[in-house]
């Protein structure tokens, strides 16, 4: 239940070796990169946020590189959030990220400043899992939005 509103840089972030934590009724707007950046964290869950008008993504999973070591962002849950009107997707998972579940999340408005953007943007797909999600454009196309 904490507000990130107009940061330099990002809302909430969790990096590597962040496990096993819940981030539940948070907001996170006017950022400005993105609102919720999750860099090789694992096993978290991302429940009933709002991540809306960030510069970059709404929420953002991604690899994280430390001392030659990757942490990739794998078992992570985002279920029911709202990321909306941010600059490039809404809600981001990289080549690197696995084993994710994406749940019922709300995106829409999303691309504002990259017009190539979507509202969600899976560059792992298949290997995360997108269910009854709602939004207008997704990548891979027809992979994301109103599936299952």
């Amino acid at each position: 239940d904490n507000v990130a509103h107009n940061n330099g840089r990002d809302g909430i972030v969790l990096r590597g070796s962040n496990e096993d934590n819940t981030v539940r009724g948070n907001v996170s707007q006017h950022n400005g990169r993105h609102g919720i950046f999750v860099q090789g964290a694992l096993r978290n869950r991302f429940e009933a946020n709002t991540a809306s008008h960030n510069g970059v993504d709404g929420i953002s999973l991604q690899r994280a590189v430390r001392l030659g070591v990757n942490y990739d962002a794998t078992d992570n849950q985002v279920v029911a959030n709202v990321a909306e009107a941010n600059g490039r997707h809404g809600i981001f998972a990289d080549p690197f990220t696995a084993r994710n579940v994406f749940e019922r999340n709300w995106m829409f408005g999303n691309s504002l400043t990259f017009p190539d953007a979507h509202d969600a943007h899976d560059d792992a797909y298949p290997s995360n899992t997108w269910i009854g999600n709602q939004c207008a454009s997704d990548h891979p196309p027809g992979t994301i939005c109103g599936v299952g």
